[in-house]
């Protein structure tokens, strides 16, 4: 096997691969993912001195030493979804001497590749990556940290092909446990609100819907709405769609007409709730609703707001616990490991 073979595959030239390998030059991000993919298809490993860029003659390769860094990748930063998982990393770090960094993807996986790449150049610690959700994660990504000898802890959802923990949010116990806590407050006709058509979405509805057949009930298909976009900040096109589906929904003869909505998270939940006031709705006397998130209910509407919780700061500390028992040998970089994340109900006063 030669980077021959790897350029005919990744449709570059041989001088492109060698680049990419050594990591000279400037290479677009799109041809360094082509290349990666390409070595992975093949199965291709570089010789050691083509892993970085070659020493000079009469000099050794000098081992790069680990920072005492723990780096963790969100898919953004701006809206606060991620705050009580990045203090829970951030302060599990600190009482092992750790710093952290984190670096915002911007949910593109590009940008989340660029950030790996880096912090394998900078040979960091470990690293805890909430997946981008825009598109699919390529294994390679985490695939070439972990060659890197860098440990690897997913967050919330686990990718493909991947072999490192997983922190994982169990979705059909989220939709399963919401229907439950509807059912049992009398709720039979119930509508579902994602803010995009995701596997982890359907998982969601999938738990719901298990939920309403236990009471011989069932989720109407035109109770069940996927507004296409953006799941972190939702776009003024999905809101559109909210508008849409909720005008549709309230349309509805009185014995079709839902009780109660249910959406994945909480963000899409406020929006909601705001819209069925603006139309003159009382929460939760004329609809209930309930979300999901983070116990760490921050601000007024959200802590008034029932959701199905999970505590986002224990899971950062239990990413930091697990990179530093990978980096120091205690546990293996690659593993089928999947943990499940608790669930609770914050009761709030919205469920009616």
């Amino acid at each position: 096997m030669s980077i021959i073979e790897v350029a005919k595959v990744a449709g570059v030239s041989k001088t492109t691969v060698a680049r990419v390998i050594n990591r000279e030059g400037n290479v677009a991000p799109e041809t360094i993912s082509l290349v990666h993919a390409a070595m992975e298809k093949l199965n291709y490993k570089p010789p050691l001195n083509r892993r970085g860029r070659k020493p000079s003659a009469g000099k050794t390769v000098e081992t790069k030493k680990k920072l005492n860094l723990f780096a963790l990748i969100l898919p953004e930063i701006k809206i606060g979804l991620y705050s009580p998982l990045q203090h829970g990393f951030d302060t599990a770090a600190g009482e092992i001497h750790h710093q952290i960094m984190v670096c915002n993807s911007d949910d593109n996986i590009y940008k989340q590749f660029d950030a790996i790449g880096q912090l394998i150049y900078m040979n960091v610690a470990g690293i805890g990556l909430v997946s981008a959700t825009q598109a699919v994660t390529p294994p390679y990504q985490i695939k070439l940290a972990q060659q890197a000898g860098i440990p690897v802890v997913l967050l919330h959802r686990d990718i493909e092909g991947v072999e490192a923990p997983v922190v994982e949010l169990p979705m059909h116990e989220i939709g399963h446990m919401a229907g439950q806590a509807l059912t049992r407050r009398g709720h039979r006709r119930v509508a579902f609100f994602s803010p995009g058509d995701t596997p982890s979405a359907r998982d969601v509805e999938s738990g719901l819907r298990e939920a309403l057949h236990e009471v011989s009930s069932d989720l109407s298909a035109t109770l069940s709405h996927y507004c296409t976009g953006y799941l972190l900040a939702i776009s003024s096109e999905q809101e559109s769609l909210i508008d849409t589906a909720l005008d549709r929904m309230l349309s509805l003869p009185d014995n079709e007409r839902p009780t109660a909505v249910m959406a994945t998270n909480d963000n899409m939940a406020e929006i909601l709730y705001f819209k069925m006031i603006q139309r003159g709705l009382k929460v939760p006397e004329d609809i209930a609703l309930i979300g999901f998130g983070a116990q760490q209910r921050n601000g007024g509407i959200r802590s008034h707001m029932s959701s199905i919780t999970f505590d986002a700061g224990q899971t950062g500390s239990l990413a930091v616990g697990l990179l530093n028992q990978m980096s120091s040998g205690e546990r293996p970089i690659q593993s089928k490991e999947r943990i499940s994340i608790p669930l609770s109900l914050w009761e709030g006063k919205t469920l009616g």
